[in-house]
């Protein structure tokens, strides 16, 4: 079987979809996926235009690009310490979410959240 060494990074997206959305309670992954998307398409859609902006306060031409260039390595490697500080607290949050799902669910079905069903005698 041939594996191809890029395989790998096309799953890299996959994966961390489905690591934001292990520290969303399930009921906000739809509202947490909204505004993710459209956070990230405002970015993506303004990124030409600020990479063209600098490049041309820099002076344009080769110098300005090359310029640009080195000053957006800047916003890479933030956001490389924050994924990797973030790696920290991933447990806990997974933890978080998950026990405020099921919090809620126990509270739909008419548990209160020690777990346990009320009786009409029990007050």
């Amino acid at each position: 079987m041939y594996l191809d060494p890029r395989a790998k990074v096309h799953r890299v997206p996959d994966d961390l979809d489905a690591a934001r959305l292990d520290i969303m309670p399930a009921s906000l992954w739809g509202r947490a996926e909204g505004v993710r998307t459209f956070v990230r398409t405002g970015a993506q859609a303004m990124t030409p235009l600020l990479f063209g902006a600098v490049s041309d306060l820099l002076g344009g031409g080769h110098a300005g690009l090359q310029w640009t260039f080195v000053i957006m390595l800047a916003p890479l490697a933030a956001s490389a310490v924050f994924l990797f500080r973030a790696r920290t607290t991933y447990p806990v949050d997974v933890a978080t979410a998950a026990s405020q799902g099921r919090g809620r669910a126990a509270l739909r079905a008419g548990e209160p959240e020690g777990g346990r069903r009320r009786v009409a005698d029990d007050r």
